[in-house]
């Protein structure tokens, strides 16, 4: 598709004469209108949040003769909200998603009566409440499914759901992937786990095969697949999602360290495979879409790392039993975004949210250099998932408790000012969210993660901008 002309893409035309702001864009761009049905797909100007999103009005986005139904939002490095919207449209290829997950990978039937319990965030921030409707629109097709939706509060899941779990003959729990390793421990410890099927749908974060196993024995289920993880975002809602055939992939892949290295794929990454309503790139190690939502996005860098697979695995001598099946969608390999520093409990921490600590506490300048080491250590048994922050002295300067205590306070303080997101997960969930505070010593910072950790990043306080390396 990348070597079509514009005029060979549905929607291409429509977005360009219905969405002033994308039209708006192209001529900032120095794009010729009337030469572009002749000109390859692949010269249309990169668009994303900032120059795209954030440069032009949301009513200017809005495709002609559709309306916003549903706002939501996100929240960037500043902590400033970013809105979002989707209409019916959207909100059916979300449940043409969830319906082939809970037919294909789980084996659910309409008629059998399935409790799907959602553990997303149900307030503005889209997960939540786009995972319910798309379940409430499957029952319009013909699946008996009732929705439970206690969101993060833990209080209301447990004394509600020992209730009504044994009225079902499956159970679906959807949630972020550590506050659902959360629950099913306690589960666990309370014998409250459920003795029917039960399926486990998750997203936010990318899961480890360590993760992946260890949620599985604790619902007694050996089926990989039974453990499905959803690759979404608040641009353009779902995006992809796991399968049989991903999941399989990506431990083919965990082997080929050779092809791995030669594509840049490091040892922690995810495989989807994508929706068909949606066109994938990839652009200088990034992630590039084309999408006809409300919102239409042409040739959108959603700063996601990663690598298109399919036209690379045709060269692979793949195993006979990794053959693609007929009908899914781009399979792509994702591992993190470029300007993210990680994800803690499915939520951004941007290198903004750590390094504006200097800034907001400048004594602390005297005793620190500037740069900082952040990565998520996944849950352990009975450890809940930790955002770690490794903070390197200035040279000279020898480490101390209270000097720990005192960066640390300023570390929650700045994540809570500068991420709202993380805010409400502090007021929900309380001191478990902490950040883990090392000091290290001058040139001693250590970029090699371990199985269980998330990729090692690298923040380095550049003038007034600091970058992830």
């Amino acid at each position: 598709m990348a070597k079509e002309k514009p005029s060979k893409i549905p929607f291409l035309k429509e977005t360009i004469n219905k969405t002033r702001a994308y039209k708006l864009f192209l001529k900032s761009k120095g794009v010729n209108l009337s030469r572009l049905a002749s000109s390859p797909f692949s010269s249309l100007p990169i668009s994303d949040k900032e120059n795209y999103i954030k440069a032009y009005s949301f009513s200017d986005r809005i495709i002609d003769g559709r309306f916003p139904e549903i706002f939501y939002a996100s929240s960037g490095s500043s902590g400033k909200v970013t809105i979002w919207s989707r209409d019916s449209q959207m909100e059916e290829i979300g449940t043409d998603i969830h319906e082939q997950v809970i037919k294909e990978n789980f084996g659910l039937k309409k008629g059998q009566k399935i409790l799907v319990v959602i553990l997303f965030s149900m307030g503005v921030w889209v997960a939540g409440s786009f995972t319910a409707q798309s379940f409430r629109l499957l029952n319009k097709r013909g699946y008996k499914i009732t929705l439970f939706t206690p969101g993060l509060d833990k209080e209301d899941f447990f004394r509600i759901f020992e209730k009504i779990k044994g009225d079902f003959e499956a159970i679906i729990l959807v949630g972020y992937p550590a506050f659902l390793m959360d629950i099913l421990v306690k589960l666990k410890e309370e014998r409250l786990l459920p003795t029917k099927k039960t399926f486990l749908l998750t997203s936010g974060s990318a899961i480890s095969e360590n993760w992946r196993d260890e949620a599985l024995s604790l619902i007694s289920a050996k089926n990989k697949v039974f453990s499905t993880n959803i690759y979404g975002s608040a641009d353009a809602t779902v995006m992809g999602f796991e399968t049989d055939y991903s999941i399989k992939l990506k431990k083919y892949l965990l082997s080929a360290r050779d092809f791995r290295q030669k594509n840049g794929i490091p040892d922690n990454f995810s495989v989807f495979n994508c929706q068909k309503n949606i066109y994938f790139e990839h652009e200088n190690g990034e992630l590039v879409i084309t999408v006809n939502n409300l919102l239409p996005l042409i040739r959108y860098n959603i700063h996601d790392r990663g690598i298109v697979l399919d036209d690379l695995l045709r060269k692979m001598p793949l195993l006979k039993s990794l053959k693609k099946p007929k009908g899914l969608g781009q399979t792509i390999a994702i591992w993190g975004r470029t300007d993210v520093a990680t994800t803690f409990y499915s939520l951004n921490i941007y290198p903004e949210n750590i390094s504006v600590i200097l800034k907001d506490f400048p004594d602390l300048g005297k005793s620190f250099s500037g740069s900082f080491l952040i990565f998520t250590r996944e849950k352990i048994k009975k450890d809940p998932e930790k955002l770690v922050i490794e903070a390197e002295l200035k040279d000279g300067v020898l480490k101390n408790k209270d000097l720990e205590e005192f960066f640390k306070r300023a570390a929650v303080h700045c994540l809570v000012k500068y991420s709202s997101e993380y805010a409400k997960l502090k007021k929900t969930l309380g001191d478990v969210v902490l950040p883990e505070i090392f000091l290290r010593d001058y040139g001693k910072l250590n970029l090699v993660s371990n199985k269980h950790e998330s990729n090692r990043r690298l923040i380095i306080k550049n003038g007034k901008k600091p970058f992830v390396g």
